[in-house]
């Protein structure tokens, strides 16, 4: 999680840690969002329903560097072969097995991210004059680990207001102690 040292208002961080090495002066962090999976169960001739816990997804965000001088191009030029370079087929094979990037930064961090790979990158793209973006989409790489659950209900029953449901509540009650009643 993000250190709780760090408070965005009193440091301000525009760059990030790429595997050790430092992006370009504006680093922008978008799209980052964590979601939690869930299976969602629904009994035939029923309403409502149960849902089963089936971990967090992977989180999918974009790196979008703003280059603004000649120091920052230099930057992205010295870290772009870095970014260019497509994993290892053999490695991918195996599961988990592709190649990470370790990166650092306090958004992210947040959101439990410390590796990711690339999954796109668009093209330099000329915002404001003198103004240069490079955007990579990202995808957060995490080990998979067994995170599944099932929710219990409350504790509490639901008052029984239709008379239908009053006569099959009696009905099961009834059922119940003839079956009781038989098992001793």
């Amino acid at each position: 999680m993000t250190d709780p040292a760090y408070v965005p208002f009193e440091l301000t961080i525009d760059g990030a840690l790429i595997a050790g090495m430092q992006t370009p002066t504006l680093t922008v962090i978008e799209r980052a969002a964590l979601e939690r999976g869930w299976d969602q169960t629904k009994s035939h001739g029923y309403s409502g329903g149960f849902s089963v816990y089936t971990g967090d997804k992977l989180i999918p965000f974009d790196l979008i560097f703003r280059l603004f001088s000649r120091e920052d191009w230099d930057r992205y030029r010295a870290l772009r072969p870095f970014l260019m370079t497509p994993p290892r087929v053999e490695a991918s094979r195996v599961f988990g097995g592709s190649k990470a990037i370790d990166i650092l930064h306090p958004i992210l961090a947040d959101l439990g991210v410390r590796s990711f790979v690339i999954t796109k990158i668009h093209q330099l793209r000329q915002t404001d004059p003198g103004v240069w973006e490079k955007q990579i989409e990202c995808l957060q790489f995490r080990k998979a680990v067994r995170a599944l659950a099932k929710p219990e209900a409350s504790a509490q029953k639901p008052a029984v207001d239709d008379p239908y449901d009053k006569i099959i509540e009696y009905w099961q009650a009834e059922n119940q102690r003839r079956n009781d009643e038989l098992a001793q």
